[in-house]
């Protein structure tokens, strides 16, 4: 190639690309004109979302942190509020929220949503899409449920945390509630399965017994807020599973389990027992279910009537294991006859039928299942 045409191979090059990236900042002029960039001064910061249906209304609330400049340069404080609305969609109420904040709602640091099995019947896994979409709601958004209000829950003070949400966060990521917890994305999953159900853990809120001491004196108006139980879902129904059963259906089917069990033996003294790890396999042969639960523990405590000491290769450690699998072996048989009586698969057992037969599984599975439940309990010495 001569040096001419390799001079004008090279002028083609260079003007090719030039006029790339000539079309590139027009694009990039006209995006930023055309699109409405909102600053965080304009945008609400909702950190917790309460949704409810009654009367062919959501109720929707929503707990925004409110940033406010101080004077002379001193810090800014933030302050929380709950803003209420109803609407015909999801979608109207909040609108309806922005407009009585005078801001934009954004849910993109929203990380716990209140919602009523109203509100699921009415809606199921469809409730979240233009959360998602139109709002920036986190996928992994956790998912809990009230038997009131969610507006009552959220406006709870609770002493060891600014808001209800970073409290309720907090507690199921340490374990300190009856199920673990569900992300919108997992209760998607779990309602659009096989098994179609899904479980979500369940708060309550009441006047705590003994108000906090503050710096100018003691609290007024403080709750106590913990997980009592779970509300089971399926397409067409839900209701209230209690924290025993909430506990071992939890146990069977999620990853990662730990918690603590209590046993009353017949002589007299109880005994204590953290799960350190669970394995649960769940089998559906035919018409035969079975759940095989292989738990290690380690004991917390023992009481003993005659203050005898206990240790955990004592004999009276080995009865009360013994008995602790005896108890979870028959809390998994109450929750599947439970689910053949309200037609909901608490354990999920239909995900292990449709591995084998796929979709010529039967619809009503659950009636034509006998089931049987085996524990194995290891008690291991405290490190």
């Amino acid at each position: 190639m001569n040096k001419c045409s390799a001079k004008k191979l090279r002028d083609r090059f260079f003007g090719a690309k030039w006029l790339v990236f000539l079309a590139a900042a027009v694009v990039l002029v006209f995006f930023g004109r055309v699109t409405d960039n909102k600053s965080l001064s304009q945008s609400a910061i909702v950190v917790g979302l309460g949704i409810d249906y009654a009367d062919s209304q959501f109720e929707v609330s929503a707990e925004a942190a409110i940033i406010s400049a101080a004077a002379g340069g001193a810090e800014a404080v933030t302050t929380y509020a709950v803003y209420t609305a109803q609407g015909d969609t999801v979608s109207g109420a909040i609108d309806t929220i922005s407009q009585q904040m005078g801001l934009f709602v954004s849910l993109s640091h929203c990380n716990v949503v209140i919602v009523t099995k109203s509100a699921l019947l009415a809606e199921q896994e469809k409730l979240f899409s233009p959360l998602i979409e139109t709002y920036a709601l986190p996928e992994q958004a956790i998912l809990v449920s009230c038997e009131g209000d969610p507006e009552s829950l959220l406006t709870a003070k609770v002493a060891s945390a600014a808001t209800v949400p970073f409290y309720i966060q907090a507690a199921l990521q340490q374990n300190l509630g009856s199920s673990a917890p569900v992300t919108v994305k997992d209760y998607a999953a779990a309602i659009l399965s096989p098994a179609a159900c899904a479980r979500i853990p369940l708060f309550v809120a009441a006047e705590a017994a003994n108000q906090p001491q503050l710096p100018d004196g003691e609290g007024k108006g403080y709750s106590d807020v913990w997980a009592d139980g779970c509300l089971v879902m399926t397409q067409t129904d839900g209701f209230v599973l209690d924290d025993e059963l909430s506990r071992v259906a939890s146990m069977a089917t999620d990853a990662d389990f730990s918690d603590r069990f209590s046993v009353a033996m017949p002589e007299g003294w109880s005994a204590e027992f953290l799960v350190l790890k669970a394995d649960c396999e769940l089998t559906v042969d035919g018409t035969v279910a079975g759940a095989e639960v292989a738990l290690s523990v380690s004991l917390v405590q023992a009481e003993s009537g005659d203050g005898q000491k206990t240790t955990p290769s004592s004999e009276g450690a080995r009865a009360a294991a013994e008995k602790l699998g005896e108890d979870i072996a028959e809390r998994l048989r109450m929750c599947f006859e439970l689910s053949r009586e309200r037609g909901a698969d608490i354990l999920r057992l239909g995900n292990a039928l449709f591995r084998k037969e796929g979709y010529a599984m039967p619809a009503d599975y659950l009636s034509r299942l006998t089931f049987s439940a085996s524990v194995e309990v290891t008690v291991h010495e405290s490190s």
